[in-house]
C-alpha cells in the first residue's frame, strides 16, 4: 500500500468513525426520539447528499430532526445531533476524489432507509 493509499483509507475510516459517534449521540438522546426511524432517515438523507457533492441542510431543531418536540423540549438533543452530523459531513467533504467512489458505496450501504 502506498503512502497515498493509506492516507485515503484514513479519510474513509474517519468518516466511519464520525458516523459511529453520530450513532452514539443518537443512543444518548434516544428518549427524545433520536434513535427512531424518522431521525435516522433525516441523517441518512444528509450524508447521502454530502457524499454526492450536494450541500445538505443539517437541522438544528427538534421538529426538523423529527424528535419528540411536541411532547418535550428537544433543543439539547437537536443541537447534539446537528453538531455531530456536521462533523460527519465535514469528514465526507475531505474525501479525496480518487477515493470518492468507495466512500459513496459505503454510504449507500449504510443508508438502507433511503435506498
Amino acid at each position: 500500500m502506498t503512502k497515498l493509499d493509506a492516507q485515503e483509507k484514513t479519510v474513509i475510516d474517519t468518516v466511519l468513525e464520525e458516523i459511529k459517534k453520530f450513532e452514539e449521540t443518537q443512543s444518548k438522546y434516544k428518549s427524545y426520539g433520536a434513535y427512531d426511524t424518522e431521525s435516522d432517515g433525516v441523517f441518512q438523507r444528509i450524508i447521502d447528499r454530502a457524499v454526492h457533492g450536494k450541500n445538505p441542510d443539517i437541522p438544528r431543531t427538534g421538529d426538523s430532526w423529527e424528535l419528540y418536540s411536541t411532547a418535550m423540549d428537544c433543543t439539547e438533543a437537536a443541537n447534539a445531533l446537528h453538531d455531530q452530523a456536521l462533523k460527519v459531513v465535514r469528514a465526507i467533504e475531505s474525501c479525496p476524489i480518487r477515493d470518492l467512489a468507495r466512500l459513496q458505496t459505503k454510504i449507500k450501504d449504510y443508508c438502507w432507509r433511503i435506498y
